[in-house]
């Protein structure tokens, strides 16, 4: 029997001998090998779980067995061989790594998986080679074994896990960039910062996405977007003005309206649509509208679209007469502009000219909501929408008779005027300032 074994394992692994068979293996592979044997395998067949009552071994038979199964010519008992591996521990790691040559990139990706299993934080000098792979899905896989470890505290190993993350951070494939974010959770913020606002201008929009999803700083991450736009080659800039828009800070906004007037088609209808979902003040409207007749009359009907839908939210009554105009001319850019005439005045019209008719009689927009957490503030002639109202009153000797009065008959109508989930806070001024409240109050 133990002749006939060696036969079919010979067969099997070649340059296995007698002495490297343990006794206590033979009778459990006896039946599958000589399944197999009738089925005379060729490379690439399926191959019976032959090396599975091995698993829980250790000892010298067992990791040599374990090593001619990873040199088998079949797939499949390379498989076997790397399942095998993950109970030897680092004796086996050398072994493992010599998988970085194997023809198939699944048993490449498995073994640096293993690898890590095997190594620990010790794998991070192992992993140089299969970032280079040819192969993406050997790429991921090392991003599965970095995102098992924690960004080391010793400068050495988190010089080399940072050196590993920033090339996979920079691979050539998008599905790499993206499982790449997941490595920055965690990390420090000096170094995390730089890596993530690059990625938030990342040419794919799934991975700017995903990038402007791990921000916990948007004003940071703002400000290092907008210190890198100028560099940026184009299709990057593009996706910059997408996760400007996305992250919300005021301090975007000139950069968000010059891209809108770009002379590049899809960086300037990029920037509209940024600007058509932000909450503008009363300053930004007013910057926003100032472009309005450069951007409704681009020869791009897509950007007029698009240029009509911010300003069918931003828009005021010069604004309005130029998408009335707009509106009055046959084109693919129509539909949104009467879109916008109907947003801006809450008139119901459909026929451009009935529009022309309107507006010429004197027609002019609807007043706008503020937006959620966002209220109407009118004091002393003054207008405009925001989530906190501070009101600043002079009381000096300069104020004294019908002025102060004034100002306090002003305030207190401002203050009867404001939403019920408004807050406020009153500072008055002559020698020195007063606040009425330490804080805003209901």
């Amino acid at each position: 029997m133990m002749a006939r074994l060696l036969l079919l394992l010979l067969a099997l692994i070649p340059g296995l001998t007698a002495e490297d068979c343990p006794p206590e293996v033979a009778k459990a592979v006896l039946a599958e090998l000589k399944t197999w044997s009738r089925t005379n395998l060729a490379p690439g067949q399926q191959m019976p779980a032959v090396l599975s009552p091995l698993r829980g071994h250790a000892g010298e038979r067992t990791l040599l067995l374990m090593r001619l199964a990873l040199r088998s010519p079949h797939g499949d008992l390379r498989r076997q061989g790397l399942d095998l591996a993950r109970s030897q521990g680092e004796a086996a790691a050398k072994a493992v790594a010599d998988l970085d040559r194997d023809p198939l990139p699944a048993l490449r990706a498995e073994a640096v998986r293993v690898l890590g299993r095997l190594q620990g934080e010790a794998v991070l000098g192992s992993l140089r080679r299969p970032l280079g792979d040819e192969d993406a899905l050997v790429r991921r896989a090392v991003i599965d074994v970095l995102s098992d470890l924690a960004w080391p505290a010793a400068a050495r190993e988190g010089k080399a896990y940072l050196g590993l993350v920033t090339r996979l951070l920079d691979d050539r494939d998008a599905s790499v960039r993206l499982a790449a974010i997941g490595l920055l959770a965690g990390g420090p913020v000096d170094v995390v910062t730089p890596l993530l606002a690059r990625r938030c201008c990342d040419a794919s929009p799934a991975v700017a996405l995903r990038a402007v999803g791990a921000v916990d700083d948007p004003a940071l991450i703002t400000t290092r977007i907008l210190d890198a736009y100028a560099h940026l080659p184009p299709e990057e800039q593009d996706q910059a003005i997408t996760s400007l828009g996305r992250l919300g800070r005021a301090e975007a906004i000139p950069v968000l309206l010059r891209a809108a007037v770009h002379r590049r088609d899809r960086l300037a209808a990029t920037a509209l649509a940024a600007l058509a979902d932000r909450d503008l003040d009363g300053r930004e409207r007013d910057a926003f509208n100032q472009i309005a007749p450069r951007v409704l009359d681009h020869p791009q009907w897509w950007v007029r679209s698009s240029a009509a839908h911010a300003f069918g939210r931003h828009g005021d009554r010069r604004t309005l007469g130029a998408l009335v105009r707009l509106a009055g001319i046959a084109g693919e850019h129509q539909a949104a502009a009467l879109q916008a005439c109907r947003n801006l005045s809450g008139m119901p019209f459909t026929d451009p000219a009935r529009w022309q008719a309107w507006f010429a009689g004197g027609g002019d927009i609807a007043p706008q909501p503020p937006g959620p957490g966002r209220h109407r503030i009118s004091f002393c002639s003054i207008e405009d929408v925001c989530g906190q109202a501070t009101f600043v009153v002079d009381i000096s000797g300069s104020m004294h008779g019908d002025k102060l009065a004034r100002a306090r008959d002003e305030l207190r109508q401002a203050i009867l005027d404001l939403d019920p989930q408004a807050t406020f806070n009153v500072i008055c001024f002559s020698d020195a300032v007063q606040p009425w409240q330490a804080g805003q109050v209901p």
